[in-house]
């Protein structure tokens, strides 16, 4: 199971899903911004595996609710090719910059 910026799940689990998810890490992964005040809960107590990733500006976040940008989907980064979460924006710069370079020297 992946989820973006989820609030703590734990008071609608059981005793039995907690100790499911942590003998299972693997199987369950939450991203999330540090400054998402809903889903900031994984800096203190994670559950599964929590990976904290850059905050990209989301047109949603405008005004008032600028105060909860990081938790819209479109203030992550998915990588183009694979669609999965990029955790570090500058390593896909990096390769885009590198796939241009090839593309102009072909």
């Amino acid at each position: 199971m992946t989820t973006f910026s989820s609030a703590d799940p734990r008071s609608n689990l059981n005793d039995a899903d907690l100790a499911y998810i942590k003998n299972h890490p693997e199987m369950f992964k939450d991203y999330y911004h540090k400054s998402d005040i809903i889903a900031n809960w994984q800096m203190i107590a994670q559950l599964g595996k929590a990976f904290s990733v850059n905050e990209f500006s989301s047109k949603y976040g405008k005004g008032i609710m600028g105060m909860i940008n990081g938790h819209f989907i479109d203030s992550y980064h998915f990588e183009k090719k694979t669609g999965q979460v990029d955790t570090d924006v500058f390593n896909t710069f990096d390769i885009e910059l590198s796939s241009i370079k090839k593309n102009i020297s072909d």
